[in-house]
């Protein structure tokens, strides 16, 4: 009959796959309703009948495919439909047909803030939306205002519109008044000077419709043929009731505003485009499973009626339950570092709290969270966007610095401000140091990234470049150099401004002395603008409290606070922001005074130096601690080596490959020069030729132990053997190599050396050992410039603690760090001493009993020389990647201990890569291996073993416990054709599994049980009956 609605389903379809039959449903006069080419197994979405009569299902399956399948065609009740508060009650919706949807009706106002929880749901998948409904009634009038500007080339504006009973065609005349003016005349137009509307129109006119291609000619008298705008104002009348969609199409910027309402914001250069508002319009979609959901605050964007549409997907029916909250401002305050706490209570799902203060760059601050009774939260710490209020007329210093590491290469100065649009700056606005005003600003750019000595000095008109890979000029390479613009700028009106900039790589900007923009990072081209917030931290925080350690603001200026609740959380929580002194600073010498640290505020750290000596053994004893809870750390400091240009230093790299993926690079860096692995040109091999590379010499231990296999000249160390041997003689798992010869230094400067590998790496230059990571890792990099933790030990108040020995792995200077937990505060004393204390004793063997053992057979694990130490025992399997760390364990007296392998656990070979001695950070090569068996399922049953559809039942597997499996069933002995789930078997091998409620009445054969880690199929079988 016509207006009845109509779902088609198809399922339990045996066709090859989903797209090998198309199902057409036809009108009665043969023309086609709806087609779906995908409908093995599948589903056409509810369509409205336009007629009364017989329809037709035309099934038409592609190609040669042949096959069965089950069709359904559903009469879908109306949809639910209802009304919803905003801070009113729940209200739940039951779609109880497939097809039927929801919807919720609710009246907002301009600026409103919602929020929506949704819970209670049993539909499975369920698509929702909130749409902003704008019916029109016939005849009504309605305030209409279209704003446009021009910038340069081609302009053209236009106003559309459309409705059900209306094609889309330009608004007529007769339906547009202008203020004041005779009905049907058109709207009033004002035309300006200028591309922002300000001042006095220089052209007002009445115009009949807004249908206007200028091309690049003026619009009228007083206009020229770029940079003007247009403001187009009156009334549009309705000529039917019901809902209408308003187009603007322009070259180039638009605004369009109905009764009120802001429809179209497109304010920018463009070329045509058109842009149109369809009513009714989605503000948000979000997808809702059974767990529920909470969409966070919106801002409705005009007063009127909404609609909340509940779309469940496909088949799916049942419940849901909707709160719409009215969501009052978010609490807003200052706070200042040092100063009282202050108290925020959110009351509503999606209120947040907002609080600013000032701060200066370099200053430390750190936040405390305490008295929660919000359950869960964000707290983040933003720096707030920079606005710059510029004078007219006057001019602001202003520098932007820039390097090219490699690749393409673009650097773009812009801004923008409520009258002027995003744009390059203008060489009008610009004047170099003591040069001619509006002449562009100063260029200095080097052959480098140091900006030491510039090798190219010009005056750049603006800054809108794009080098590609080219040079940017004489005496520039094509890579790795840098360049710095100075000068001033000139603002062209009285207030704020945003600066902006694009750059392909790293990029600093200055206005004013203020830095805006800081990214001085290789990276593709990216816009950065200093209205951007730039979140700084955050962290999440639950009921007990949280703390932000000591952060450094980047720049003066105004930063943010924000506490944003998750979900539909409420409560309140307290706040102290802190003003973070330096760190206190101290230094001992071994065998000297103690020194004792007094740590005030929360947030500051305390840093103790002293000189060391490689080899030497010290001791430190830490008393009279009225610290909480604090983490003393023993830290080799940064080694940053000053090399002199051209002169020769030794080096050696040693590496050692364990297992799995395997491969070694050698890199350096400089302030001059990025990393980058370390050239052949400056590496010089024992008595060969300079730049030729080092001397490799290769040994079949992991140890560089006895005579090497193979010795031959590296180029350069940046070499993948993953899954093959180094060379002749080599195993392809269980090797070492060492490096030897000299490095030339290409700049006088510090240098930065880094090893990147996988497996460990030691690395020397001129007899320093600058990296010794001589642990089984995945790749992993490694550099001279960074603080290496020796070993540390956490204290609590009243405690006392010894660390003894520590031994000194090279020559120079160490930090004992103290880093309170939290918000700690109190003292601590530290005395370093010499001591004669060996180091810990180191595991000598590793043996494994049984060697072969089931999934989820457990194994003992003895360790040579090992007793009551702490270990870690990690495995490879089948010589690929190491892939699980089975636990930590003491070793009992004898240097025993017990593992178990997982029940899942992947089956096969597994070689012992590693023992970690936990305390004292060693990494033991010995080795050992286990063998891992399947443990096959041997029976399957089920109970009961008749159940209706949507009904459960449980799942008996013999010899499965603690497995994950997949149960497939096949139905009436054809194709598998459902996977109920997968299902973590209990201790005792079961597992509840449930039927699809509108499963296929009949007798399924289960055809396999998976072991879901090894893949391998078990065939075990059983029967079930569906029974309606």
């Amino acid at each position: 009959m016509a207006g009845q609605r109509v779902a088609v389903v198809t399922t339990n379809s045996t066709f090859p796959d989903s797209c090998s039959v198309r199902i057409t449903i036809l009108n009665p006069d043969a023309s086609t309703l709806v087609a779906n080419g995908c409908m093995s197994n599948g589903f056409i979405n509810t369509q409205t009948l336009p007629s009364s009569g017989t329809y037709t299902l035309l099934i038409a399956a592609s190609g040669t495919s042949t096959g069965t399948m089950r069709l359904q065609v559903y009469e879908v009740s109306p949809d639910s439909t209802s009304a919803i508060t905003p801070g009113g009650s729940p209200m739940t919706v039951n779609i109880s047909t497939p097809g039927q949807n929801g919807a919720f009706t609710f009246y907002g106002t301009a600026g409103q803030r919602v929020s929506l929880q949704v819970y209670g749901v049993s539909i499975p998948d369920t698509d929702v939306t909130i749409v902003r409904n704008v019916p029109l009634t016939a005849g009504q009038q309605y305030s209409i205002q279209m704003e446009y500007f021009q910038a340069a080339g081609g302009s053209s504006a236009k106003l559309r519109w459309s409705s059900p009973s209306t094609p889309k065609q330009i608004v007529p005349q007769s339906f547009l008044t202008p203020p004041g003016g005779p009905s049907g005349s058109g709207l009033k137009g004002e035309y300006y000077a200028n591309t922002t509307l300000s001042g006095t129109p220089a052209l007002i006119r009445t115009d009949p419709v807004v249908d206007f291609t200028w091309g690049g000619g003026s619009p009228g008298a007083g206009i020229g043929g770029s940079n003007w705008s247009a403001r187009w104002t009156g009334q549009v009348q309705a000529q039917y009731s019901e809902q209408y969609s308003f187009c603007t199409a322009s070259d180039d910027g638009v605004r369009l505003w109905v009764d009120g309402n802001l429809l179209i914001d497109r304010w920018a250069p463009q070329a045509e485009t058109e842009w149109c508002y369809n009513t009714p319009v989605n503000l948000v979609s979000f997808w809702v499973g059974t767990g529920g959901t909470f969409l966070d605050t919106i801002v409705l964007p005009a007063t009127g009626t909404y609609t909340i549409v509940i779309d469940p997907r496909g088949l799916d029916t049942g419940n849901m339950t909707l709160s719409l909250y009215n969501v009052p401002p978010d609490i807003t305050g200052t706070i200042t570092p040092g100063g009282p706490a202050t108290t925020a209570r959110l009351l509503t799902p999606g209120q947040n709290g907002i609080f600013t203060f000032s701060g200066t760059a370099g200053q430390r601050v750190s936040l405390r969270t305490s008295g929660v009774s919000i359950p869960s939260m964000d707290v983040s710490l933003i720096r707030n966007p920079v606005l710059l209020p510029l004078t007219a007329g006057q001019r602001y210093s202003i520098r932007m610095e820039y390097f090219q590491a490699g690749g393409g290469s673009i650097a773009k100065l812009r801004w923008s401000s409520p009258s002027t649009l995003n744009q390059s700056i203008p060489q009008a606005f610009l004047t170099p140091p003591g040069g001619s005003s509006g002449s562009g600003l100063r260029g200095e750019y080097y052959d480098a990234i140091s900006f030491a000595a510039a090798n190219l000095i010009r005056t750049d008109p603006v800054i809108d470049f794009n080098w590609g890979g080219g040079s940017p000029g004489l005496s520039i390479p094509a890579g790795n150099w840098s360049a710095r613009w100075t000068g001033q700028v000139q603002a062209q009106y009285s207030e704020p401004y945003t600066f902006c900039t694009s750059t392909d790589d790293g990029v600093r900007l200055w206005v004013n002395g203020n830095l805006l923009v800081d990214k001085w990072g290789p990276q593709p081209e990216i816009e950065w603008c200093s209205n951007t917030p730039v979140n700084l931290v955050s962290a999440w925080v639950g009921t007990s409290g949280g703390y932000i350690d000591t952060i450094v603001l980047p720049a003066t200026g105004t930063y943010t606070v924000v506490l944003d609740p998750r979900g539909d959380a409420t409560g309140s929580t307290t706040v102290t922001l802190y003003d973070v002194p330096a760190d206190i600073t101290d230094a001992v010498v071994v065998g000297g005074s103690a020194a004792t640290v007094n740590i005030g505020t929360p947030g500051q750290n305390g840093a103790v130096t002293f000189s060391g000596t490689a080899g030497q053994r010290v001791r430190l004893a830490m008393s009279g601690v009225s610290i909480p809870g604090t983490e003393v750390t023993i830290v080799r400091d940064p080694i940053s080596l000053p090399l002199a240009a051209g002169q020769q230093y030794s080096i050696q790299m040693e590496y050692f490959e364990a297992g799995g993926a395997a491969f070694a690079k050698l890199k350096w860096s400089s302030p001059t020069s990025l990393k980058q692995i370390l050239p052949q040109e400056f590496l010089t091999p024992p008595g060969g030729p300079s730049g030729s590379g080092l001397k490799g010499e290769y040994y079949n231990t992991m140890t560089i132990s006895g005579t090497p296999l193979l010795i031959r000249t590296d180029p350069v160390i940046d070499s993948n053997w993953t899954g093959i041997s180094p060379g002749s003689g080599i195993p392809r798992d269980g090797w070492s190599v060492r490096w030897t010869g000299q490095v030339q230094a290409e700049y006088s400067e510090p240098y930065t050396f880094c090893t990147e590998s996988d497996d460990g790496a030691r690395l020397w230059v001129n007899g320093n050992l600058l990296i010794d990571k001589w642990v089984p890792q995945l790749g992993t990099e490694w550099c001279s410039n960074t603080p290496v933790n020796l070993t540390g030990r956490w204290v609590g108040a009243g405690g006392t603690s010894i660390i003894d020995p520590i031994v000194l792995p090279a020559t120079g200077t160490y930090t004992i760090a103290i880093n309170p937990g939290g918000d700690a505060t109190g003292s601590i004393t530290l005395t370093l001493s010499e001591t004669t204390t060996a180091p810990a004793a180191q595991p000598t063997s590793l043996s494994i009993s049984p060697s072969t053992v089931p999934q989820g057979g457990c194994f003992v694990t003895t360790v040579g020389n090992a007793a009551n130490m702490v270990i870690d025992v990690q495995f490879t399997f089948n010589n690929g990647s190491p892939i699980t760390v089975y636990s930590w364990g003491t070793l009992d007296s004898t240097g025993q201990y017990t593992t178990c392998a997982g029940a899942n656990e992947e089956p096969g070979t597994y070689r012992i890569v590693a023992v970690r001695n936990q305390l004292n950070s060693d990494w033991v090569l010995v080795d050992a291996a286990l063998a891992v068996t399947p443990k096959q399922p041997t029976s399957l049953t089920m109970s009961p073993s008749i159940i209706s559809p949507g009904g459960c039942f449980v799942t008996n597997v013999g010899n499965g416990a603690n497995m994950t499996i997949d149960v497939q069933w096949t139905y009436n002995s054809g194709s598998p054709e459902t996977v109920y789930s997968w299902a973590s078997l209990d201790s005792n091998g079961q597992a509840t599994v449930c039927a699809s409620p509108d499963e296929q009445p009949g007798l399924y054969t289960i055809v396999a049980v998976r072991n879901r880690l090894n893949s391998e199929w078990v065939p075990v079988s059983a029967t079930l009956t569906v029974e309606n």
